[in-house]
Parts: C-alpha cells; sequence; structure tokens
C-alpha cells in the first residue's frame, strides 16, 4: 500500500532524500549529480524545502521538494520523481506535485514555478495535465539546450 507523509522544512530525514537521488540520478539527463552535489542538494531540500514522500511497504519510491513562498511571490517546484516501476498511470507523480501545489496554496503562495527540458515531452505533457502553462523558454548556457519556464497560478 501506497502511503504519503508531509515533512515541513528541517524535518526531512537526509539521508532518505540523498538514497533516493542516488538511486534516481541516471533518470535525468544530464545527472542531478554533474551539476550538484547530491548530499548538499539533499541537505537544502530538506532543510529549505517543504518534502513530500512516497512509500511503498516503508520503500521510498517517489518524493518531491518544493520551497514556499508567500505571495506576490510564486513557490518554485525544485523537484519530482518517482521510481521507474511505479511510473505507470503517473498517479504517485501526481498526488506528490499535486500535494506541494495545495500546501503553496495554503500557505499564501499565488503560484508555482518549475524549470523542465523542453525536449522531455512526455514531462511537459504531466505538468500541462496538472494545470502548468509555458512562460517562456531559457536557453542553458553553453549548450544546445532548452528549458523551458513553466507555472501554475492559483
Amino acid at each position: 500500500m501506497i502511503e504519503y507523509f508531509k515533512f515541513e522544512p528541517e524535518e526531512a530525514d537526509v539521508q532518505e532524500l540523498y538514497d533516493f537521488l542516488k538511486e534516481v540520478d541516471g533518470y535525468f539527463q544530464p545527472p542531478i549529480s554533474t551539476k550538484i552535489d547530491l548530499k548538499s542538494y539533499a541537505e537544502k531540500m530538506a532543510n529549505h524545502a517543504t518534502n513530500f514522500v512516497a512509500r511503498d511497504n516503508g520503500q521510498t519510491i517517489g518524493f518531491s521538494s518544493t520551497y514556499i513562498h508567500k505571495a506576490p511571490e510564486l513557490s518554485f517546484g525544485t523537484f519530482v520523481c518517482v521510481k521507474k516501476e511505479y511510473q505507470k498511470d503517473g498517479l504517485i507523480g501526481t498526488e506528490l506535485m499535486l500535494s506541494g501545489n495545495r500546501e503553496a496554496k495554503a500557505k499564501g503562495s499565488r503560484g508555482v514555478w518549475c524549470m523542465i527540458r523542453k525536449s522531455d515531452v512526455a514531462l511537459w505533457k504531466f505538468y500541462k495535465r496538472l494545470g502548468y502553462s509555458i512562460v517562456k523558454e531559457v536557453p542553458v548556457e553553453g549548450s544546445d539546450v532548452i528549458e523551458l519556464h513553466i507555472e501554475k497560478i492559483f
């Protein structure tokens, strides 16, 4: 049975987040570890973001992390990932993202924004289904990669 847990800043288990990041690092192109130290990233999210964790029989299978800001600022959805074997219907990722959105709205944010790769069509479809829209395209310096600045206003 899949269970969901919410952790306010400074409540999340850094080691759990770090272990999950190491496990899913290869899902991302390029891997997250090529841009940032995974342990530092786990510590930053655990200490400064609101985190939602999905577990199946005690095993972490997904999590999302949102830095909550009050209006007029938008909150920032910094991370969401679900293990591949649990991605088949999109329900876990949807619940994790919607949990972050609901929390941001409840705490007075006017919306949530994220950055995704333009080339990741499946991920864009996921966010679009959740009500996000493209604000602008952002070229990644020193590469031919384009990122999409997307947001959802409440």
